[in-house]
């Protein structure tokens, strides 16, 4: 006779923002897990997101009560703190790492996928405002895209977060077109 086991719990995937491919405002990570999942502790304490580049590395704060869990295994997380702005990351280069002794299920976490718990996970991405394409730069592409925007309600482009894409937004826009994360 067979028992069945089941296996760790892994990332399956994460959601930035909304999940288009737009960088240009990013205000919550969508985690998904492949099975409901407990917390060792405050749900805080598995999530760790670290702005990786430009400057100094430095670890953004998760909002308090940022972690919304679903029975279902998906998590929302919000940031706040000095790497972030109007509830947007502020650009950068961002990695999130999940601690795998901090989730679990029947075992910790199998972050790499190998079907061994006790490995962490970890994905990286970018936020730079005005890259309504996710390709790291900000050009005529994008400077199009604010352009059928402007006037208008769409998030993409709402810098200071009024709900309008106006002048005051345009001037951010304008201080980063041509700019790129490497």
């Amino acid at each position: 006779m067979f028992a069945y086991v089941t296996p760790p719990p892994r990332v399956q995937s994460v959601k930035v923002g909304d999940g288009a491919a737009q960088r240009s405002i990013v205000r919550t990570l969508t985690v998904t897990f492949d099975q409901p999942v407990f917390f060792a502790g405050d749900p805080t304490a598995a999530f760790v997101l670290t702005r990786t580049y430009p400057g100094t590395a430095g670890s953004v704060q998760l909002a308090a009560g940022s972690v919304t869990n679903n029975p279902n295994g998906t998590v929302t997380l919000t940031f706040s703190g000095p790497f972030t702005q109007f509830g947007s990351l502020i650009d950068g280069k961002y990695t999130l790492t999940v601690l795998a002794s901090q989730v679990s299920n029947i075992g910790a976490l199998d972050g790499n996928g190998d079907g061994t718990p006790g490995d962490d996970y970890s994905s990286s991405f970018h936020r730079l405002f005005g890259d309504s394409d996710g390709d790291r730069d900000v050009d005529a592409a994008d400077f199009a895209a604010f352009r059928s925007a402007f006037g208008g309600t769409g998030f993409t482009f709402d810098f200071d977060n009024d709900g309008d894409c106006d002048a005051a937004d345009f001037g951010q826009f304008r201080a980063r077109f041509g700019g790129f994360l490497p």
